[in-house]
């Protein structure tokens, strides 16, 4: 069986980069996606533009990974923010963007990788699911 991929969401910054360097440092492939590219990228990870909160972008997202290396073998969802403050003072629609992306951005995604985890599934694979909230 050739190389494991993961799909890395959230992998230019904070938890989503750490993992990605880790798993690429075990020898996985890995495609981490970005919503913009950083300059002090991991080299070792194959980047692409995806925005969680687009339908578009993420059927495309996967579309790449899949073409690139033929399924996916994990995922691991770190796209998400914070917001903080008492509720009163909290802007609605940065309520509304975090819920999109660390909610909706994540069901996004399960939606378009669960068909081909399962067939890495029932083909003997260890397929994964990680979400890090």
């Amino acid at each position: 069986m050739s190389q494991p991929s993961v799909l890395v969401t959230g992998a230019s910054s904070g938890i989503g980069a750490a993992t990605a360097s880790a798993l690429a440092a075990r020898g996985r492939r890995v495609f981490g996606t970005h919503r913009q590219p950083r300059a002090s990228a991991d080299p070792a990870v194959e980047w692409l533009e995806m925005d969680v909160c687009d339908d578009a972008s993420v059927t495309t997202g996967i579309a790449h990974v899949m073409n690139a290396a033929g399924r996916i073998d994990a995922v691991v969802c770190c796209a998400g923010f914070g917001i903080f403050g008492s509720v009163e003072d909290i802007d609605l629609d940065d309520a509304q963007r975090q819920f999109d992306t660390n909610f909706f951005g994540v069901l996004r995604v399960l939606r378009a990788v669960l068909p081909g985890l399962r067939e890495v599934a029932a083909n003997g694979g260890d397929a994964r699911v990680v979400l890090v909230g």
